[in-house]
Parts: structure tokens; sequence; C-alpha cells
């Protein structure tokens, strides 16, 4: 039997999970979930790299009879190494103000638009080649020293084989990659004048990476496993284990610190249309293309949870927020949220500036102030549907809702209503599982992807939403339409 370990990294926490696949159905069993924050020192954010690293290690040496392991990440971030392969600085946390300036860098040395065509990524200041150029503004000495670029989960894999390779679907989430003929943008850096021969050559996702017998970490001592590239963009592992990859007719919704909603397509589009609606496109697992939107998600409502917790002295639990979010009267305000930096600023205080300005009425209670975030996101979603939907020029009937949202019911019956589809929950481990299942694919334990979705889907439990009051979104949908723009 083939026991895999899945590293399945996120903005907040990391988890370990082991999976096989015992009479046709697959298991899976956690054995490591670690918090993780963002640290600042010397005015830049960085994540608590030696934390995590340490504890991969450990994960990895307290399991017995593994056959191989395999990361997925968060996308965009990426770790420099000098020419003795080792770390130049600890890793920086895409939520550093400073790429802003990387940004306006290369706002004013190419159009955005162009760059779009160039790259098929929604412009964002976090993406790897604005945090790219602002290393180089800010800090050119360690700027000079690099010798390779690798994004995060390929970093990872180095440190456990030794060998340095790129992973497709993490490589697209970069702004410097060729969605098309799956390769680095060495024009688009040279134009730039940004060092181009520093990123490490292209692999598909199932590649063999290499062993563990050659780690460049010292601690480890499990050193007889195989290391597999898998999908290891975290939202391209998650995809893959759903209705969408298969089903035309089907969205997928990632639902957690971020929301990523989309569909799959043939190919990236790369339109003006897309452009201005601020989609953005990225390679899959097994090279699909997804066209989807990123937007601030979950984090939002557990930052305001924080926040409350501040004013009020005390934390709710989640219960507790679920239930005034459920009692709350509907509609009391609109946020419109993608025109707020939340991460530097307070969210009760930009909610209350918000609603001042655009002359809606203040909520009045706490569970007023929760629901309204979750009536944002769906009303953020159902925007980007119609947008997708009008491009596209396709309806889709469903959409499958994966990750840590998936759990939350009340919001999963709001986005069945909003998006008037039906709605399928599950599974919350989406990434971890198909960073599993794409391990087990490369070891030979299914024939296709299709044998291992069917083994997902009966082996998970999921929930199903139908629209119920669909009507109500759409009136009130249509009030605040031009807030959205």
């Amino acid at each position: 039997m083939n026991k895999v370990l899945a590293i399945d990294m996120g903005a907040t926490s990391i988890r370990g999970i082991l999976g096989y696949v015992e009479n046709g159905d697959l298991k899976i069993e956690e054995v490591m979930r670690l918090s993780h924050e963002i640290i600042e020192k010397d005015d830049r954010r960085y994540w608590q790299w030696d934390k995590m690293i340490d504890t991969i290690v450990d994960t990895i040496n307290q399991q017995t009879d593994l056959t191989s392991v395999a990361c997925d990440t968060w996308g965009v971030d990426f770790g420099i190494l000098n020419s003795d392969g080792e770390l130049i600085d600890t890793p920086v946390s895409y939520r550093d103000s400073l790429h802003t300036s990387g940004f306006n860098k290369v706002k004013e040395q190419i159009d955005l638009f162009e760059l779009y065509q160039l790259t098929g990524n929604q412009i964002m200041s976090i993406n790897s080649l604005f945090q790219y150029m602002a290393l180089k503004m800010h800090d050119i000495e360690k700027y000079e020293e690099i010798d390779t670029i690798l994004m995060t989960p390929d970093l990872i894999n180095y440190l456990l084989t030794g060998n340095k390779y790129s992973e497709m679907t993490i490589a697209s989430t970069s702004q410097m990659f060729d969605l098309k003929n799956r390769c680095w943008r060495i024009d688009l850096l040279d134009k730039l004048n940004l060092k181009s021969d520093v990123f490490a050559p292209i692999i598909n996702n199932g590649e063999y990476v290499g062993s563990t017998k050659d780690t460049l970490l010292p601690n480890l001592t499990n050193k007889d496993l195989k290391v597999y590239s898998i999908a290891s963009h975290d939202t391209a592992s998650a995809v893959s284990v759903t209705r969408a990859f298969f089903d035309p007719d089907c969205l997928f919704l990632s639902s957690g610190t971020w929301s990523l909603i989309g569909g799959l397509t043939d190919e990236p589009v790369l339109s003006e249309e897309a452009f201005a609606s601020d989609l953005t496109n990225e390679t899959g697992f097994q090279g699909q293309n997804m066209f989807f939107k990123n937007i601030t998600g979950l984090y939002l409502f557990e930052k305001l949870r924080d926040e409350l917790a501040v004013r009020d002295g005390k934390r709710m639990t989640h219960k507790e927020a679920d239930g005034m979010t459920v009692e709350a009267k509907p509609f009391s305000y609109f946020m419109n949220i993608a025109e707020y930096d939340l991460d530097n600023l307070s969210v009760i205080d930009s909610i209350r500036e918000y609603i001042a300005k655009t002359n809606q009425t203040q909520p009045q209670t706490t569970g007023e102030l929760l629901r309204g975030i979750y009536e944002s996101l769906v009303f953020g979603y159902m925007k980007t549907v119609k947008d997708i939907e009008r491009i596209s020029g396709h309806n889709f009937k469903r959409v499958q809702i994966i990750g840590g949202g998936s759990k939350i019911g009340f919001l999963n019956q709001m986005i069945a209503d909003g998006l008037n589809k039906e709605v399928v929950a599950g599974p919350d481990e989406a990434s971890a599982i198909g960073n599993i299942v794409g391990q087990l694919l490369a070891l030979g334990e299914w024939d296709s992807i299709e044998d291992a979705y069917n083994a997902v889907a009966k082996s998970f439990e999921y929930r199903t939403f139908t629209p119920q009051n669909p009507d109500l979104w759409q009136e009130r949908y249509a009030v605040i339409e031009s807030l959205l723009t």
C-alpha cells in the first residue's frame, strides 16, 4: 500500500495529512497542524520560515511506512538563493507593503494590458513580478547576489532533495510566466531590466523531483522518500478534485483566506474585457487553464472578529459569531471590499467610512456588521460570475465550494441564492486531497484522474444547497451594482 504525506501550506496555517487507498476509498489522517504569523522586522514582513521548515521536518521524521511526500502552498511568494545554494534572506510575505512600489515601477515601463496579454494574470501588487522589482529597488545588494529564484513549494522541494525545479502551476501565479508556451517570460524580464537567468527549469505536475536521501536539511532522518511536484499551487491542487475539472457547467469556489471563483477553459482568456474585469488565468492540474478571480475571502471576517474582540474585551467563538450572523437583519449594508487594503486598515473603521461615503445606513448590531461582510462577499461573487459568463458566452448551472468556507452552511445558502445556482459544498481539505491524489496518481494507484475523482467523490461527505430566495438577492444586487465597479 502506498502511503503518502501532503504538506498543505496556507497563508495562516500549514497541515500535514497522510493519505492512502483502502478498499477503494481514499483515507486521510491529519498528523500536523501549525498556525503561523507574519513577522515584522526592519519594516519588512516575513514568513516564520524556520518554524515552518522545522515543523515539516519533524512531521516527516515522525511517520513510518511513507512512500512519498509533496508540498502545495499559496501563490506568488518565493525565496532567493545565492551561488552556494543558500537562502539570501528569509522569504518575504506577499502582504509586505513595499511591493506596491514595485508595481508602480513596472507600471511606468509597460502598459498593464500588454502585461496581461503576456502573462494572463490579474494585475495585483502582490504578484511575484512586482515583488521582484521591489526587491531590486529596495535591497540592491541582495538582488545582485541572487543566483536562483524558487517559488515557495519549489524551495521546499529543493531543501528536501537538493534539486531545483519550477513546477508550472505555481510558476503561473508569478506574472512572469508564458501560459501558452509554459515557459518563463524572459522577454518581459529583459524589458524590465530584471535578471532573467535566475529561474529553474519548468516541470509538469506529477513529476519526480528527487529523494530525501539527498536532503539539505540536516535534521531530516526519514531519508528514503520520493518527492513529487504535484500541482503545487494550492488552488490548482484543490480544483483538480472538483466536479469543475470534468463538468463544463460547473464553477469552482475555493473559499478560505482568499476566495477564488471561476471555471476551466481550453486556452487562456487574454481579451481586453477579461483584463478590465480583473479576471486571471493560471495553469491548473495537467495543464488545464483556470479562468477566475482572486477576491479577499474569509480573512476579512476573521479580521473583523479580531477587532470586535479588542473592542468588546471578549472574543466570540465561531458558533457565537455564526449565530449572530444568522439572526441579523439582511442587507443592512454593502461594502465594496476591493476598494480597500484591509490588511493595513481597520475593518470596522473602513466599513463605517464606506457606508458614510455611499449614503447607506450604519449597521446597528454586531450581527449586522458580521452579516454584511458575508453579503458583500456574495455580491462580489455575483459580479464575477456575471463577468465570466458574459466573456465566455457560457452560463453555468452549479458551483462546487471547497476549502474551509465549504463548512459554513449559512454562507453556502447565501451563495446558492445570490448566484441562483446549485451549490455543492466539500471537501473542506481539498488542497491536501488534491496533493495526495497527485502523488498517488504518480505512483500508479489509479489509471486516470477520472478514477481518482470517483474515489474522492465516494470517500467524503458533500452537502447540496439549492436556491431558496434568488429574487431578493437580484433585487438587492440591482440597488448596489453601481458600487461594484
